[in-house]
């Protein structure tokens, strides 16, 4: 039986060839498409089941830095503490590559304050190879 280019009998051999996790990567995940109403349904299903056993979260949710561009960083900090996200992805609009120790210390005490911690930086966007030193440097120091 013929679908399109390919028969059915050829698409199922090349997943059987290729494995599964192939088919799933080269699946379209637009909203419509039936690959991606499964796997809202299994996210679905494991939010359902976590609110209602109450129990905790077996991985750790952060956020990143770029969803609170518009915002302060006072801002994005109470909003994580009101949705109980408790890390940050660093961006430098919030806490700039230059920043000095004392403003990184202050930087972490604030986001303490709010229960968050931020874990990474990034993505980071450098063309020059000699700006890669000093954000390793950032992010140790953050």
């Amino acid at each position: 039986m013929k679908t399109g280019k390919y028969s059915i009998e050829s698409r199922m051999r090349e997943i059987r060839t290729y494995g599964l996790a192939r088919e799933v990567a080269s699946a379209r995940l637009g909203r419509g498409s039936p690959l991606y109403k499964k796997i809202l349904l299994v996210v679905y299903v494991f939010a359902l089941h976590v609110m209602i056993a109450g129990a905790a979260v077996p991985f750790r949710l952060g956020v990143a830095g770029y969803t609170f561009r518009a915002r302060t960083v006072d801002d994005a900090l109470a909003i994580m503490q009101k949705a109980d996200v408790h890390y940050l992805c660093v961006k430098n609009f919030h806490l700039p590559f230059e920043a000095t120790d004392e403003e990184i210390a202050a930087f972490k005490a604030k986001c303490a304050a709010y229960g968050v911690t931020p874990y990474a930086i990034g993505p980071i966007y450098d063309s020059k190879p000699e700006d890669v030193r000093t954000r390793f440097e950032f992010a140790r120091r953050l």
